[in-house]
């Protein structure tokens, strides 16, 4: 409804406010809005907040809107983080962390005592749940999310 508010914040990728008279239908020329745009952490729009009204909008809207905005990012990030958690098994947990202590797979397979196939098997499962392609982005992304 309110669209011209929300297209300026994703364009501007920013908060955006938009006075009565300024919306470009008759009918809403009576309603202040302010939106802003909720990006996951890699910069991909997750959604929007918008509030608008038509007794004006303070500066605690515009607080309220940010506030709401880094709210959801960071439960957004939590939740995200928690179903990838999820998917790991207990197994996969211990490889990743034996990967990254520097173990070499046969040394993770005599530790966990599982075949050496296997170990590669769990370990293409976990760059797959974590949308990596090598080692080092792996670890890195694991230690980012806490999982190591």
């Amino acid at each position: 409804m309110w669209v011209k508010c929300i297209s300026i914040a994703l364009d501007e990728r920013e908060i955006a406010y938009v006075k009565k008279n300024e919306h470009y239908l008759k009918c809403l020329r009576e309603i202040d809005c302010i939106a802003g745009p909720i990006f996951d952490n890699k910069g991909q729009l997750i959604g929007v907040i918008d509030i608008s009204c038509m007794n004006g909008l303070t500066d605690e809207c515009v607080f309220t809107v940010f506030l709401m905005a880094k709210h959801t990012e960071y439960n957004f990030t939590s939740l995200k983080k928690e179903t990838i958690k999820e998917k790991l098994e207990e197994v996969e947990l211990k490889i990743l962390k034996l990967t990254a202590e520097g173990k070499t797979e046969e040394e993770i397979a005599r530790i966990i005592m599982r075949s050496i196939s296997n170990v590669k098997y769990h370990k293409n499962k976990i760059f797959e749940i974590l949308n990596v392609k090598n080692v080092k982005d792996c670890i890195y992304k694991a230690a980012k999310m806490d999982l190591i």
